[in-house]
């Protein structure tokens, strides 16, 4: 699994995690919008990413909970069984952790590297996605 620190390398993942992201449907005269398969930004603040458009709020608290440092990279990636083991027991009993993902643009090259390197595991991971 690649993963870099967000806050000391990747400087455009940084605002995944000072917005929350809330997607609105598409009705009538927003159908075209339907074709768009790239992100895109529009000068409202809203995004378009596939088949959803995102309102972008600034977070009043941008601090991940547990006092977790932001990681992230690529959402291909393969685990071993200790380290899904590890993200299944880690995220029990933390309905806050998964309320914060939940509104992060593109959670999925985000969540599983911020759990595992914060974790005593963080040795163990190869950086490259293969």
């Amino acid at each position: 699994m690649e993963s870099i620190k967000v806050t000391d390398k990747w400087p455009a993942g940084v605002k995944r995690y000072r917005y929350s992201y809330y997607p609105l449907p598409f009705f009538g005269v927003f159908n075209f919008a339907l074709k768009v398969t790239k992100l895109e930004k529009t000068s409202t603040g809203r995004m378009i990413y596939g088949r959803n458009l995102f309102i972008r709020i600034p977070r009043i608290n941008k601090q991940l909970p547990y006092g977790l440092q932001p990681y992230g990279d690529s959402a291909w990636f393969c685990l071993s069984k200790k380290h899904v083991d590890y993200v299944l027991s880690f995220i029990r009993g933390k309905p806050d952790l998964i309320r914060f993902f939940s509104h992060v643009s593109t959670p999925e090259e985000n969540f599983f590297q911020t759990i595992i390197m914060n974790s005593p595991l963080r040795d163990s991971v190869v950086n490259d996605n293969l």
